[in-house]
């Protein structure tokens, strides 16, 4: 558990050092967006959330479905069409 820790905070240490180094622009929805790998996302949970998987604080497994839109474009019907799908 402690091991794991540090690596954690060693994921985190990158990610704090690699944002200020970051191409910047402003974003439609936020004040500011950066890019990584090209691709322009929020500094704040995107970014890190993209650096800790790449790390391998996230393990997915076979059975794990991602579902991704946009705020108000339809999640709840997408979500319905996937469980139907699905079952």
């Amino acid at each position: 558990m402690e091991e794991d820790l540090d690596v954690y905070k060693k994921t985190l240490k990158k990610y704090e050092e690699l944002v200020p180094t970051l191409p910047r622009r402003k974003g439609w929805m936020t004040d500011q967006l950066v890019q990584y790998k090209g691709f322009w996302l929020a500094p704040t949970s995107p970014l890190k959330v993209v650096i800790l998987m790449e790390d391998g604080h996230f393990k997915p497994q076979p059975t794990d479905i991602f579902l991704s839109t946009f705020p108000k474009s339809g999640t709840t019907w997408l979500k319905a069409l996937i469980f139907a799908t699905i079952n």
